[in-house]
């Protein structure tokens, strides 16, 4: 299993290093009927956030003071701890392609604070929330988590087991998330699917693959991993059976064949990859790297798929979910050991602009992680 992401000096890497808690709030083991609607009074009107008004590319982000969001009667205002970067919210500070903002603002962004990835503690709920908590650590893919308070809608959370560091947590979301749903949604592979099928993951060091090739294997199957030269040792780390250096080998000419391929670099076509594709396989693409600025990579996709069609092949459209069952299955498999997020780096919110820009080159080598100075 990787250990890049463990806290130096932890002596129980498992638990949430002191850095990422923070003393003085409550954590009652039941919720308490008076804590709905209520706001601690110890919450500061004012916090740091990152901020932007309109879309362009990461120099349009600014960390500044904003008001504290009050929860609406469906949402738990959280006390973030940490966040991270994904390409989607690369996507979503540029508004590229142009399609997206036809649902996150024409011209301007509805949401002004960015960050889709969050992981912290509940300080206070609304008034019709009955399953969250003051108290209560919580993660989830919700919007808004580059700021040091999120208000978020209670059923888009999901609870995080004590053993579970929020730097892990934060890591998790999208990223766990697109590979959980891959792999067992259109893949057909589950803890309770058939051992032994053969997995490629190609770009297996990145967010959504490091996350792929610890379910697949944790599910039985037999991975092979494609990454770079330098994250060689990370991938196998993570767990990997074989592992491929596309900079040496053309993963296309490999004399073994796969029942999976999860494509999340594009770096070869359709054609190519049925040549390892096992006949009734599937080739699954997860990738935003091909596409123009309007409609991003949908004519790459629709294109994959009718091809796919014509030739036979099973292929599908992957577009993941913040389903909190399915977060819930992400922690416990954080809590177990099973899956550990590879965390390649860490930024304050000040570094969270450049970590942006360094999105649009590619996911690289894990993880970007977000710490939160609650000072």
């Amino acid at each position: 299993m990787a250990t890049i992401n463990q806290n130096p000096g932890d002596p129980n890497p498992g638990n949430p290093h002191p850095d990422e808690l923070h003393p003085g709030k409550p954590n009652p083991s039941h919720p308490d009927a008076d804590d709905r609607g209520r706001i601690d009074r110890t919450i500061p009107d004012m916090m740091t956030a990152v901020t932007r008004d309109g879309y362009g590319d990461p120099d349009v982000l600014s960390v500044g003071r904003v008001p504290v969001p009050s929860p609406e009667p469906d949402q738990v205002l959280v006390e973030v701890v940490a966040s991270s970067v994904n390409p989607a919210d690369w996507h979503h500070v540029t508004g590229k392609p142009y399609m997206m903002r036809l649902q996150s603002g024409l011209r301007r962004p509805k949401m002004t604070i960015p960050g889709l990835d969050l992981a912290g503690t509940v300080v206070a709920i609304g008034s019709k929330v009955t399953d969250r908590h003051v108290g209560e650590r919580v993660y989830g893919e919700v919007g808004g988590g580059w700021a040091q308070y999120a208000a978020v809608a209670a059923d888009r959370v999901a609870p995080l087991p004590d053993s579970v560091g929020f730097e892990q947590a934060a890591a998790t979301p999208v990223a766990g998330l697109t590979a959980l749903q891959g792999l067992r949604d259109h893949a057909g592979l589950g803890p309770d699917g058939p051992d032994g099928a053969r997995v490629l993951i190609n770009g297996a060091s990145g967010g959504v693959g490091s996350f792929a090739v610890q379910i697949a294997r944790a599910w039985g199957a037999e991975v092979t991993g494609v990454c770079s030269t330098a994250n060689l040792g990370l991938v196998e780390e993570l767990g990997a059976d074989h592992v491929v250096d596309y900079r040496s080998e053309d993963v296309t000419a490999l004399d073994r064949r796969f029942d999976v391929i999860f494509d999340l670099a594009a770096s070869h076509g359709l054609g190519q990859f049925r040549r390892i594709l096992e006949p009734g396989g599937i080739y699954l693409p997860c990738s935003d790297r091909r596409g123009g600025a309007v409609l991003g990579p949908l004519p790459w996709m629709v294109g994959v798929m009718t091809r796919a069609k014509l030739a036979r092949i099973r292929t599908g459209f992957l577009l993941a979910e913040p389903v909190v069952a399915d977060l819930e299955t992400l922690a416990a498999m954080l809590a177990d050991g099973s899956v550990t997020a590879a965390i390649g780096s860490r930024h304050g919110l000040d570094e969270v602009p450049g970590a942006v820009a360094d999105q649009a080159g590619g996911s690289g080598r894990g993880k970007r992680v977000v710490r939160i100075d609650l000072g």
